[in-house]
């Protein structure tokens, strides 16, 4: 038996979630639709009938149809929109259709009553600024120490009698090129 589901994460908002990894119909599919035309066949005809066959086949173009969708609608994320099939044809237009989902999100009263998670992005956002900001302060205060400390060494210690004879020496001209 093989997994129908997986837990996966947005390539857009980082937020985990369940995806559907069922494209087509299997063999269970087929076989039921297999016992509903039969079953169908004898409730109206009181025989096996060739009209099962049609009915067979509606029966699987439908449940092929319903397995697509379910994929299709399954893969986009429920938190910000992102389609992952829509963004490798055209990456203008996913960039669209996320934008058009956040401000019709941001516009719905009842996206700030729903406990589906939807808030995880804000606050993912907010983290993020605030462990930049947090890891920026403790840079710059670093920074500071070290840079004090690299002076005092970069700083070369002369006494008097060095510094004499450093000013007293002939600087040579060197020639224009």
């Amino acid at each position: 038996m093989t997994k129908v589901q997986s837990q996966c994460y947005c390539a857009f908002c980082k937020n985990e979630r369940k995806v559907s990894l069922k494209r087509h119909i299997s063999f269970m599919e087929v076989f039921t639709a297999l016992v509903l035309s039969t079953l169908f066949s004898f409730i109206f005809w009181q025989a096996l009938r060739p009209e099962a066959i049609a009915f067979f086949v509606v029966c699987l173009i439908l449940m092929e149809l319903g397995t697509h969708f379910k994929f299709r609608l399954g893969i986009i994320c429920p938190y910000c929109g992102f389609d992952p099939i829509l963004y490798r044809r055209n990456p203008q237009a996913a960039c669209q259709k996320v934008s058009g989902f956040m401000e019709q999100r941001r516009k719905d009263p009842m996206f700030y009553l729903s406990n589906k998670g939807y808030d995880k992005l804000a606050r993912r956002k907010l983290e993020l600024e605030e462990k930049k900001v947090a890891l920026t302060a403790s840079l710059n205060a670093s920074n500071t120490n070290h840079s004090a400390e690299m002076d005092a060494l970069m700083k070369p210690h002369l006494d008097s009698q060095s510094a004499e004879r450093i000013e007293n020496q002939d600087v040579k001209q060197l020639p224009p090129f």
